[in-house]
């Protein structure tokens, strides 16, 4: 079964939005859609599904959750308050804004990381030429001149001998965490592990803290905007969190709910959202109006994000390619020195 990307479901969404305020019938707009050449190619089946499964009587929200494959629980249930409340336009608005937020988000993280990880290719590129190729050809020459190699070069070139007598340690160590990492992720005990300690990560933990916050409370607002109960809603939003420390604080706060506790008792307890979170969770709940306050709050954390995804952006990138520049022409040095050497030999 082929993956929907994000970018896809956006687009669906947003066309699907469009066209529902335009009061077509559902099933026209879904056929219409799955015909459309511009429509992606692995959305059309899913399309049809949605197509024939109204046909057959379903409502919308229960033919999508038939594919939760490419509609998460927060999305079906936000489109289900929206076909009981009568107004599937409007949350399908909302859930464009949503969906285009986290792709945007999404798409800063990867252009911010892009540039870095280019120059430190380049630079894996180089060592590797150097270290195969470059260093032993003049390791061999001075032999033959009987003469030592400039003191540089004999660094990087121990160096190259330690890396090539230990390559198949070197590569073991590298490649056993991150397999293990890999493997392990996906237990929920070691992903709620991992959740609860990458928020805490110096530089990157603010962002993954921020867009878990920024995900939890626009999808609770969301949902609440579209009269989902906001004890049902709780749970909902942890999953669009996409984090499970953050979806067992959900859980939490949906028990202290259900025991009678008001909302902002109910968050006090939990660190994540001390601060601007809780203050607005509890001026929205003295006020009786949760909906608003909350995307609200939802904007400023994300607003925060990108700005502290520019910040970061700005800081790291030029600190990390000063860093590489300067391996890579130690590296260049250690290469021209000795063709140097060699003109003096000649002669």
């Amino acid at each position: 079964m082929a993956r929907i990307r994000p970018r896809s479901l956006l687009f669906f969404t947003r066309q699907f939005s469009s066209m529902v305020n335009s009061h077509l019938r559902l099933k026209q707009i879904l056929e219409s859609m799955a015909n459309d050449p511009s429509t992606d190619k692995n959305m059309r089946p899913v399309l049809r599904h949605l197509s024939d499964s109204l046909d057959r009587g379903m409502d919308l929200d229960v033919a999508m959750g038939s594919r939760r494959d490419v509609f998460n629980q927060d999305y079906i249930s936000i489109v289900r308050s929206g076909v009981q409340s009568g107004k599937l336009g409007s949350a399908l608005e909302h859930l464009t804004k949503y969906l285009s937020e986290a792709h945007q988000n999404r798409s800063k993280l990867l252009t911010a990381i892009s540039y870095p990880v280019f120059i430190f290719i380049i630079f894996l590129i180089m060592f590797h030429i150097m270290v195969f190729f470059i260093l032993p050809r003049f390791e061999l020459i001075f032999k033959e001149f009987d003469k030592p190699l400039p003191e540089l070069t004999r660094w990087v070139l121990a160096f190259s001998h330690f890396y090539l007598e230990h390559l198949t340690i070197i590569i073991t160590l590298l490649v056993l965490p991150v397999t293990m990492f890999l493997t392990t992720r996906m237990s929920s005990k070691w992903r709620l592990i991992w959740d609860t300690y990458k928020l805490n990560v110096p530089i990157l933990g603010s962002l993954w803290k921020l867009s878990a916050l920024h995900r939890f409370l626009s999808s609770l607002g969301l949902q609440v905007k579209n009269g989902v109960l906001i004890v049902d809603a709780i749970p909902l939003a942890g999953s669009a969190a996409n984090n499970l420390f953050l979806r067992s604080i959900s859980d939490q706060v949906k028990q202290s709910l259900q025991d009678g506790a008001s909302v902002t008792v109910a968050f006090s307890p939990h660190p994540l959202f001390q601060g601007v979170a809780l203050q607005m969770i509890r001026a929205a709940e003295e006020s009786g109006v949760m909906a608003e306050p909350l995307i609200s709050t939802a904007d400023h954390f994300n607003e925060l994000l990108q700005s502290r995804i520019q910040v970061i952006t700005d800081l790291v990138t030029p600190i990390l390619t000063i860093i590489l520049g300067m391996i890579i022409t130690m590296m260049l040095i250690s290469a021209f020195l000795p063709v140097f050497e060699l003109g003096g030999l000649q002669r």
